[in-house]
Parts: C-alpha cells; structure tokens; sequence
C-alpha cells in the first residue's frame, strides 16, 4: 500500500471516530431523580415497601430536593443543572396536565437542588401535595419532567386528632383479697435494716456483702403466693435454690419480687448479695421480708434479721447451694430500725414484668376507597397491624422523646390495603421508655411520674 493511502485511510478513521465522539455527546441528556421531601424520599413509581411509610411533615414550608443522572450511555462526566422547575399540585391528575394549583416555579435559573423551599398556597391537616421537577442542564437542553412525587402533611393542631389515648388496666380493677393481704404482710414498719456482725450504721468499706438463709417448707403444703420486698444500699441481687430472682439497683426504692414459682416443698435457700458501691466508705445495709401464702395454713413471713448469716469475704463454693458450708458466716447484726438515718422513709416499687398488650380492633368497608392514612402513636413502644400483617418494619416506634412536651406519631397508606367487607387493625403496644423501669433509678413509670 502506498504511502498517501496509509495516510488517507488513518485520516478516515480519526474523522469517524470524532464524529461518532460528538454525536454521542450531542445525543446526552439528563433525568431527575431521587425526589425528597424533608430529607425521605417519595417518588410514587417505585414499588411498595414496608420500609419507606409515607411522607409526612408538619411544616407547611417544606424543603424539597432531587438529583440529576446521565442519560447517555457511557453516562456523561460533567453534567450539571442549570436551572428548575417544580410543579405541586393537589390532584395526580392536575399533577400529569402540568397543572401547578399549588405551585408552579416556572423555569428559576439556579443550580441549586437541594433544600428547595415550597413557598406555594397554605397547605391544610392531612393535606395530599403531588409534585414533580424537570430541569435544564449546563446547555441549556431541558429534561423531561421526573415521575410524581408525593407528601402529606401531618395533624397540625391538637382538633385534628379525633381518637383518644386507650391503655390495657394491668391491675384487673379493685385489688383482691389476696393482693390486700400481701399488701399488709409486706409492710417492713417492724424490720430492721441489717449488716455483718462488726457492721455500724456508719460508713462502710466499698464492695460486696453477702447474706443466707435456709427456710423449710412442709411436704404437704403448696404455696399459693411468695413474694419478696426488699432493698439494699446501694443495691442487691436476690438468689433462690441458686436461681437469680430480681434486682434493684437503688436503695430509695423497695423492690417487690414474686418468688413463687422459685420455692418449693422442703428446704430452700435464699441468698443476697449487696452491693456497696463506689471506691470510697459509705452507708451500706439491706432489709426486707419474704411473705409465704400457702394453701392450707397461716401465711408466714420471715424477716430479714439476725436470723440470717452474713459475711464480707465469703469461702470458696457455691454460697447460693443448699450444700455449702456456710460455718465460718456470722449472724447478722441490726444496725437501724426501718425509716431511721440515714435512709429514712423508702418508696415501695412493684417490681413486676407484664406481658405486652395487644389491642385489636374490626370494621367494615361497602364503598371504594380514595385514600386511607393510618395516624399512630403509643406512650410506649408499638408494632402495627392491618388485616394480620405488621404495616412497617419500624422497630421502637415512636421513638424517645421529652414525653412532658411531644410524642412522635407516624403515618400509613393503607389505601391498597383495604378490603371490601371486613378489615382489622390490631397493635401491639410495651412500655418501652416511657413506662418501664428506666436506667439506674429501678423505677417502673419514671417518665410518667415527672409529667408536667
């Protein structure tokens, strides 16, 4: 091949390959995507899931944004937006006619994309907004406009909410005989806060202090109820037949503990451990009592006294056995009487772990539905329920708030949910933080006690 040809047929490449480089660029354009309201997104084409709820938001000013993607193939590096346009409408259908009855920006040269604030018509409790974005890139090419978008705005005041706290009654009405009676029995007015036999109501040496005491049941009786009240300073762990049966983790509180399925016919042993906290002397010490209901007999209580062994640093072993040999443990000593100094009176805590209530509730649906928005909230924790799903897989819900000023609420579409005829709501509902025993206080109803 001669040499001008050589050169004519590379000259022929180069020009297709740049021709086919700038049709490709000429060809490039850009999408909206990933449209967000208040930071979630909302766009209505992808399909349903139980991690994406609706959009909702109290604020009647929104923040909007969206990005922009390459549409060419490779995508195009470079790209950028050079001005918006935001249509937000009432309807889906105003939405799809590029009808803006809420808002229309018109073409606002601006490369921002981000914190878009709606600045439309006032927006109305449980309101619908529809919305979608087109954009110019740095050529000034226009994109087609982005799938709809949507958001919902909340209950904006306390009249648009028309349900009503509920709550399961855990106590079961008016006390009964028997709650009385352990009621009465539980009173520690005649007991003794105890120590180890060379303790004093002085300042004690920090670390652990151990009690036992072996009791005897009769072969022919069955317990009814057993239940333990009791606290320490500065807390305790309380053993059955080497069982651990509860806690409390601060002396102001009295602790009742349901001991009943841990005791049984013959000899049972019942150790404490206490713990006098912190690196420097302070007050320690523990009282209590065990009250015994049994089925044929006189109830019977056993005080914590001098009665029970004690000691500091305790044998190798398992001091919480039946077994262990406990010879070297002195009798323990009182040292004040209950509602003396330094602890004084202390509050009684029922120290009890119910069950999470469920709630269930049925209605029935005749007519089409347009729309149907679950609003729900709990004092507690909630799980959610429709026609026998869980709606969400949100986990603690609605989350920890300053329960004495807000509770979060959240919001469902359960539009495609709905059956025609008979449909079911049902809940599941724990104390959570709002009710249960909170951090180092052992109180149950901590947040609820300081409500303003």
């Amino acid at each position: 091949m001669k040499k001008s040809n050589i050169i004519k047929l590379m000259a022929g490449i180069f020009v297709c390959l740049v021709s086919f480089g700038i049709n490709s660029f000429a060809a490039a354009g850009v999408k909206v995507t990933n449209l967000r309201c208040e930071y979630l997104p909302s766009e209505l084409n992808k399909p349903e899931a139980l991690s994406n709820p609706i959009v909702l938001t109290e604020n009647q000013k929104p923040r909007l944004s969206w990005t922009i993607e390459s549409t060419s193939n490779p995508p195009q590096r470079g790209i950028y937006q050079s001005a918006y346009r935001i249509i937000v409408a009432s309807s889906l259908e105003n939405l799809k006619r590029d009808i803006g009855d809420l808002w229309d920006t018109g073409k606002v040269n601006s490369g921002e994309s981000t914190h878009i604030e709606y600045i439309g018509k006032p927006l109305k409790s449980g309101q619908d907004c529809f919305w979608k974005v087109m954009v110019w890139d740095q050529d000034g090419n226009p994109s087609q406009f982005s799938e709809p978008a949507r958001w919902t705005i909340g209950l904006l005041k306390p009249s648009d909410w028309k349900a009503k706290w509920i709550t399961y009654d855990f106590s079961g009405g008016a006390k009964d005989e028997m709650g009385k009676l352990i009621e009465k029995l539980s009173d520690l007015k005649d007991c003794n806060w105890v120590l180890t036999s060379d303790g004093s109501i002085g300042n004690q040496a920090p670390g652990n202090i151990y009690f036992r005491k072996t009791i005897e049941i009769p072969q022919n009786q069955k317990i009814v109820k057993a239940q333990f009240v009791l606290t320490a300073d500065d807390g305790f762990t309380l053993y059955v037949n080497e069982k651990e049966a509860g806690q409390g983790t601060s002396w102001k509180n009295l602790y009742a503990i349901d001991v009943t399925q841990l005791l049984k016919a013959g000899k049972n042993v019942i150790g404490i451990r206490v713990n006098n906290a912190g690196t420097t002397p302070s007050p320690a010490g523990l009282i209590g009592k065990l009250v015994i209901i049994p089925d044929s007999d006189k109830p019977v209580v056993i005080p914590i006294d001098t009665t029970w062994k004690a000691i500091r640093q305790r044998n190798e072993g398992n001091w919480r056995g039946l077994n262990y040999d406990d010879s070297t443990w002195q009798p323990a000593k009182a040292i004040a009487k209950f509602g003396e100094k330094p602890w004084g009176e202390v509050k009684f805590v029922t120290q009890q772990f119910y069950p999470a209530p469920f709630f269930r509730k049925s209605f029935t649906v005749t007519k089409p539905v347009k729309r149907a928005i679950a609003f729900v909230s709990a004092l507690g924790l909630y799980e959610f329920h429709f026609n026998g799903k869980v709606v969400s897989n949100d986990v603690f819900g609605p989350g920890w708030t300053d329960y004495s000023k807000r509770v979060h609420y959240f919001a469902y579409d359960l539009t495609k949910r709905i059956n025609k005829g008979e449909n079911v709501i049902g809940a599941i509902v724990g104390d959570g933080w709002y009710a249960g025993y909170l951090a180092f206080t052992g109180r149950r109803h901590y947040t609820v006690s300081f409500r303003i």
